[in-house]
Order: structure tokens, then sequence, then C-alpha cells
């Protein structure tokens, strides 16, 4: 009779067990995860996050991060997603004196593009992390130094990681994409500084920046009503990084009203001096590319025109 009693007692914990694991996790807003979690509870996330960047193998990095997720709560995804925040938002970027990417470079660039894709995260609370990380990077770069065997400096190189993150959301960041333009264009009026006052000029040049970074990333969504702006950023921008991210975009909107100023670009001045490991008969380990005639390049082909390539000399054939 006890052995029946308790089969009965173990089914029904059994079948409570069930109901449980299959009620939908509470969806509970997001907080600053500093606020949720103990200096206790830090070390082994930590300790944990370590262990999976200095593994080489993609599914150990996996297993060590499914680990990390549940050493905080049984609430794995939010907990997972806010030490996700937490390691993206507060940790302190090194500063090499040369453009080669650290380690924690390469993590900062890998949890981005991680958020950038995570589904179970909404668009709103995904587009927030990454301009913000993005705002945090134009207004106080890595290193201006050029990335080794390439054209792009090291904070170039963390910006773009954060823009395709963006691009990574999908449609869904469209909406909140646009709402942080028009938060943007808020910060560029006059009197939008601290306490009113006015701004100082690098302020307004970061926000500038910011502002055609972000037009650009609405251009690689396809968003069709910011191509009067890009096209303004491609012909009028003296960055010449920001003008070909700019001629990547317009190939992504493909309009054909761009295609005579795409041409003009073929011809485009900017250019980037680099080293490479590889040693040439010609020209050594050195290096010339124009970026914003090979995205030029790359744009018109999009739209059906036929362009060869000599070396860095780009022309269109009838």
């Amino acid at each position: 009779m006890t052995r029946i009693v308790l089969r009965c007692i173990l089914l029904c914990l059994s079948a409570t067990n069930i109901v449980q694991a299959a009620a939908p996790v509470p969806v509970t807003p997001w907080v600053p995860p500093i606020s949720v979690l103990s200096q206790a509870e830090l070390v082994p996330l930590l300790e944990a996050w370590d262990r999976a960047m200095t593994s080489s193998k993609f599914d150990d990095k996996n297993r060590v991060l499914a680990e990390v997720i549940g050493i905080v709560s049984e609430e794995k995804l939010f907990a997972g997603l806010e030490f996700l925040y937490f390691r993206l938002l507060s940790v302190e970027k090194p500063r090499p004196k040369s453009g080669q990417p650290t380690r924690e470079h390469l993590a900062i660039a890998e949890l981005a593009r991680t958020i950038g894709k995570n589904k179970d995260i909404s668009p709103q609370i995904r587009v927030n992390v990454l301009t913000t990380v993005l705002s945090k990077e134009i207004e106080d770069p890595c290193s201006l130094n050029l990335i080794p065997n390439g054209y792009l400096t090291l904070s170039g190189y963390l910006q773009r990681q954060y823009i395709f993150a963006l691009v990574d959301i999908g449609p869904e960041a469209i909406p909140n994409l646009r709402r942080h333009l028009k938060h943007l264009e808020l910060r560029m009026e006059p009197g939008s500084g601290s306490l009113g006052k006015p701004q100082s000029v690098k302020h307004r040049s970061n926000v500038v920046v910011e502002k055609q970074l972000t037009l650009c990333t609405l251009g690689f969504h396809r968003d069709k009503t910011v191509f009067p702006e890009v096209m303004d950023i491609f012909l009028e921008t003296e960055d010449g990084y920001v003008r070909s991210l700019a001629a990547l975009a317009l190939e992504k909107l493909k309009n054909r009203a761009a295609i005579p100023a795409l041409k003009r670009a073929l011809k485009d001045d900017f250019h980037v001096t680099f080293t490479t490991c590889v040693v040439r008969r010609n020209s050594g380990n050195r290096r010339i590319i124009y970026p914003v005639r090979e995205a030029a390049s790359s744009a018109l082909r999009a739209m059906g025109v036929k362009v060869v390539r000599k070396g860095n000399n780009f022309r269109v054939v009838q």
C-alpha cells in the first residue's frame, strides 16, 4: 500500500514538472544586469566567459556559454541576455598602440553579432544596445591605427561589426532605427547640450557621423525612404570610409538614379596604403586600396552596369 501511495505521489510530481516545463517563460522587462547580478555571481560568469573565448572550437564555445547561462538562474534566457548586455556595455576596450585586435576586441565583435541574430530578444532592445555601443565607439575610438593586413582602422572594424549586427536583426529593426534617427536629430539642435548649453564642435561632429552610419544602416535594410540622404552622404562627406559605406548602401537600395554618381566615383581619390604578410615581386608587401572605387564598382554591377578592373583602375563598358 505504501509503495502505491509513493508511486502516485511521484507521478503527480512528474506531471507538475511537465506542466511547469511546458509553461512559457514570463516576459520580464530588461533591466541593467549590474543591478540584478551580485559580485559573487559575476565572478564565475566572467571566468566561464574567458574559458569560452580561449577555446578554438565553436562547439566548445557554445557549450561553455550554455554553462554560463545556467549559472545565474533557472530562467536561462533572460539570465544569458543580461550577461551578454553586461559584458558588451561595460567591458573596458583595450587601447593597443597598433591596430592589432586583441582577444577582447574579437569577443566584443562576436557578442554584437550574437545579439543581432538572437530572435529571442525584442528588436527594440537589440537596436538600443547596438546603437549604444556604436555611439560609444564613435565618441571614444579604441584605436585609429590600421588592422594588420587590412584597410580599416580597428575602431572602423568594430563600428562595421555593430552596423552588420544591426542589419542581422532584419526588417524589424527599421522602425526602431528610424526612432533612433529622430533622437540623433534632436541631439544636433543648438541647445541640446548638457543643461541646455551649446554643443561642443566634437560632440556635434560625432552625432553627425552616427547619423550618417544610421542612415547607411537603413540603406542596408533596403529602406527606400533614406535614398536621398544616403546619396547626400555619398556625394558630400569628406570621410572616405563613410563614402564607401554609403556606396554599399546604394548597392542594396538599387535606385538607378545613383548610377551617374557611382560612375564618377570609379575615379575617387581616397585610398589607403597598408602592408600584408604576402610579398609580391613588383610591390613587395605594400598594398594600396581604393575603398570608394571598389564599393561603387560593386554597386554598379548590382544594377546591371558592366565594370572592368585593371589593378586599381575601374571603367564602365558600354
